[in-house]
C-alpha cells in the first residue's frame, strides 16, 4: 500500500470515501492555501472567505461521502468550482433585484468560468516552473 503522502489528490479523495480520515486531512492541508487564496481574491473579506471556505469543504465532504465525486484528475479545480458557485450564491442573495437589473455587468463577473480557468492555468504554470527549477538544480 502506498503512503498517503505519495498519493494524488484524487487517490486521497477515494481513500477518504473508503473511510480513511487521514486522507482528508492531507487533502485539506494540500489545498487550503490555494483555495483560500482564490476565495479571498474574489470576496476581499476575511470573514466571508472563512465562511465560503468552510462551506466549500462541507459540500466536498458531502459529495465524497455520497460517492458522487468523479475522479478525473482535477481535484483542486473541482474544489475551486464549488467555492466559485458558493460565492456566486452569496452575492446573488445579497444583491437586491433592482441593483442586479441595473448593474448586470458586475453581477455577471461571478458567472465567468474563465476566472476559474485562468486561476487554475496560473497554478499549473507555477507548478511546472517549480518542477523545472528543481530538475535543473539536480
Amino acid at each position: 500500500m502506498r503512503k498517503l503522502e505519495e498519493m494524488t489528490d484524487e487517490q486521497l479523495a477515494l481513500a477518504y470515501v473508503e473511510g480513511d480520515n487521514r486522507a482528508f486531512d492531507l487533502l485539506l492541508s494540500r489545498n487550503e492555501v490555494k483555495l483560500f487564496g482564490y476565495i479571498m481574491f474574489v470576496v476581499h473579506d476575511q470573514e466571508r472567505a472563512n465562511d465560503v471556505f468552510q462551506e466549500t469543504f462541507v459540500k466536498a465532504i458531502m459529495t465524497l461521502k455520497n460517492k458522487r465525486y468523479t475522479h478525473d484528475g482535477h481535484f483542486l479545480p473541482w474544489l475551486t468550482r464549488i467555492a466559485h458557485n458558493l460565492i456566486a450564491d452569496l452575492y446573488r442573495r445579497e444583491l437586491p433585484m433592482t441593483s442586479a437589473a441595473n448593474d448586470g455587468d458586475n453581477a455577471d463577473i461571478l458567472n465567468n468560468a474563465q476566472l476559474v480557468e485562468t486561476y487554475y492555468e496560473a497554478e499549473l504554470i507555477n507548478e511546472q516552473t517549480l518542477k523545472d527549477v528543481k530538475r535543473l538544480m539536480m
